[in-house]
């Protein structure tokens, strides 16, 4: 070595700043010392913390050792140890005679940057390319696609991305920001689907339209029901309408027709109906009396009717325990009644296919009251 000379030591790095792009950086540390700044479109937090935890306090040695002998295979990067001081290789000038005379140096802030800024690599190409948006557009073979990613920091970003391909073309953006999705498109050689992850959400083929998840829509038509604000209409009918042949499905009930509806509290309105099987109710109102399940009441027609002592086939309504109507007729048409007093006034009825009604005698001048059967 012909020469050494060195300068003072810098003071110890204390911060490290990783930039990305324009808008995006990673740093970490204090302002008290200095501060180690590079370009990296992949830096993230965890690299910066990393940088700072292996240099911090680090003090860089500015030095030149001329026509030193040291190894050949020593290239810039490389740690080096020279009359005591321990420094890094930074520049390198190598002559190529019989001992090989190397002359290392480690040059001080003001030869590295104001000389000749040196602007390396990975920032000349986030100059050029990189920024805040990242995009690609290959074609291969049997395949075309387009990419685009936009990075807000080392855990938000969103990519897009369109592929061709001979069979099928697709279209997806995943959203990582904090928490990943995909959402996107596939147009295939039997069918078109839209989907959410790895779900199919939407799918449209030869068959027709099948749709996984919520529906909601206030107009058009499903099955031949237009779709209204709040309900389905059939043929036009609203709830109450007098459409025939219409029907109503919403929130007041169902209604088909003008003559059968249920509402929501459960009352059913209709002019008629046939029930095969067992019909419970507490009470049953006929021609506007009341029947109730322990007794007939009067203004009952023919057919079944219930009374205490069991079913019977009357015709009139007069049935109970004891029956007292000097204006209503009893008739037994079948099945068996039993009864207590019957106080007849006037009128008729029927016993054994004979009518039986109430009459009057005169004996020795006293008129007496008696049963005449016919």
């Amino acid at each position: 070595m012909v020469s050494f000379d060195k300068a003072e030591q810098f003071d110890g790095f204390s911060r490290v700043r990783v930039i990305v792009s324009d808008e995006i950086e990673y740093s970490v540390g204090t302002d008290t010392g200095r501060t180690l700044t590079l370009n990296c479109p992949w830096g993230t937090q965890e690299i910066a913390n990393n940088i700072l935890q292996s240099i911090k306090g680090f003090r860089y040695q500015p030095m030149t050792a001329e026509n030193a002998l040291v190894d050949p295979s020593v290239e810039i990067g490389d740690g080096i140890s020279a009359n005591g001081v321990y420094s890094g290789v930074y520049s390198l000038e190598t002559k190529f005679n019989s001992n090989l005379p190397t002359t290392v140096s480690d040059p001080a802030d003001e030869e590295l940057y104001e000389e000749h800024t040196y602007v390396p690599k990975s920032e000349r190409e986030v100059t050029r390319k990189f920024l805040e948006f990242q995009s690609q557009f290959k074609i291969q073979e049997g395949k075309i696609s387009a990419e685009v990613e936009e990075r807000k920091s080392d855990t938000k970003s969103i990519r897009a991305t369109l592929s061709v391909q001979a069979d099928q073309i697709t279209a997806k953006v995943n959203k990582n920001d904090g928490s990943s999705s995909t959402f996107g498109w596939a147009l295939e050689t039997a069918s078109w689907r839209i989907f959410s992850g790895s779900n199919t959400v939407l799918k449209a083929d030869k068959n027709g339209l099948e749709v996984k998840g919520v529906i909601r829509a206030t107009s058009g038509e499903i099955g031949g029901f237009d779709i209204m604000s709040n309900y389905l209409s059939y043929n036009g009918q609203t709830w109450g309408g007098t459409n025939t042949t219409g029907a109503y499905i919403g929130q007041s009930g169902i209604q088909l027709g003008k003559n059968f509806k249920v509402d929501m509290h459960g009352n059913m309105t209709a002019t008629g109906g046939t029930f095969d099987g067992i019909v419970k109710c507490q009470s049953l109102i006929v021609d506007g009396q009341t029947i109730s399940p322990s007794s007939v009441r009067s203004g009952i027609g023919g057919g079944n009717s219930y009374t205490s002592s069991g079913w019977g086939n009357y015709s009139a309504s007069a049935v109970a325990t004891n029956a007292s109507n000097g204006n209503t007729a009893l008739r037994v048409l079948e099945g068996t009644q039993y009864m207590g007093t019957i106080n007849l006034r006037s009128g008729t009825f029927q016993m054994n296919g004979h009518n039986v009604y109430l009459g009057t005698i005169m004996v020795n001048g006293t008129q007496l009251n008696v049963l005449r059967w016919i």
